[in-house]
């Protein structure tokens, strides 16, 4: 059930500033745990070109890698945007269009992490059992990422 009558108005008392606040709350939340998968991964990243292994990697090792590398650094700066736009304009009454903006940062975030993480899953299967395996690994790890994350939610608004 939605959480505003007919009339626009909150059914549940709250004035629409403080829904605003909360959601806008809610969305630097969910971005500040986010953000802590993507640092964690970008840490193993930066360490990797310094290991003894990496000077015999393959050409696709190497642009994989770089590519998950990318999508990393993309992820932090979509997956941090909302804070900095909240600083700068925080008092320019336009929490509506920051939430909405956030909402579309962070999905987009979410998508270059699961494109990171697919990244380290066919490089390390790669190493583990090759190339056919890594990339068995790689587009069945991003089914499962599509349908939880995408696939249900988008489901679920159907109904």
């Amino acid at each position: 059930m939605s959480e505003t009558d007919h009339s626009g108005a909150n059914q549940s008392g709250e004035a629409q500033h403080e829904r605003l606040n909360r959601q806008f709350s809610e969305l630097l939340q969910e971005s500040r745990t986010a953000i802590l998968g993507v640092q964690v991964l970008f840490v193993f990243l930066l360490r990797v070109p310094f290991s003894q292994r990496f000077p015999s990697v393959s050409s696709l090792q190497e642009y994989v890698f770089y590519a998950t590398l990318l999508c990393t650094l993309l992820s932090a700066l979509l997956l941090m945007s909302p804070t900095p736009h909240h600083r700068i304009l925080w008092r320019q009454h336009e929490r509506g269009k920051r939430l909405e903006l956030g909402n579309h940062m962070i999905i987009a975030g979410l998508s270059c992490l699961a494109l990171s993480i697919l990244g380290v899953v066919f490089l390390i299967s790669d190493l583990v059992v090759g190339g056919a395996g890594a990339a068995v690994a790689a587009v069945s790890i991003g089914l499962v990422f599509l349908w939880v994350w995408y696939g249900q939610p988008l489901l679920r608004m159907r109904d």
